[in-house]
């Protein structure tokens, strides 16, 4: 992922074993994809809609810093070996969609453009979370301030411990 100055666009790179695939973002799409991932996050999760009301906004938080956290890999397990890839030539393709369907288990995420499908893939809770989290790291380099009326990521960027509350 990074961003073009000279195109006010976000690039994202889905790499493959044989391909990768490149997509530009606008500012319009992606706050449209911020919004709708943290609103997806928000309520498909089982545990969050037995949370009282007054708590969600602090559970979501707590489940979002968790997920960005470092998970130790196993000792058994060898890094993939990485084959260059060579990213396609310009014209790249403008994302004009992301639908997400939300399953018990898993995220289906569909990225398309304006003639149809170009990334398709599953992806864990922690790994949406993380996701969000790098989507907004590039609004921010890019300076776009697209999420500033979410409040339970505002709550993960600088949780406040208060008495009472779940953090506490």
């Amino acid at each position: 992922m990074g961003f073009l100055n000279a195109d006010d666009r976000l690039l994202i790179d889905f790499v493959y074993r044989d391909r990768i695939d490149t997509m530009l973002i606008t500012r319009r799409i992606l706050r449209r994809i911020l919004h709708g991932l943290a609103e997806v996050l928000a309520t498909s999760s089982p545990v969050v809609a037995r949370v009282p009301a007054s708590h969600k906004s602090e559970m979501l938080a707590w489940e979002h810093i968790s997920a960005l956290q470092p998970e130790t890999q196993g000792e058994g397990a060898a890094p993939e070996a990485a084959t260059p890839q060579q990213r396609q030539a310009m014209p790249w393709n403008l994302l004009s969609k992301l639908d997400i369907d939300a399953h018990p288990n898993a995220f289906h995420l569909r990225f398309e453009d304006s003639a149809g499908l170009l990334v398709s893939m599953s992806t864990t809770r922690a790994e949406l979370h993380r996701l969000l989290a790098n989507l907004r790291q590039l609004a921010r380099h890019a300076e776009w301030d697209l999420d500033t009326e979410i409040g339970w990521l505002i709550e993960a960027d600088a949780p406040q411990l208060q008495p009472g509350h779940l953090a506490s």
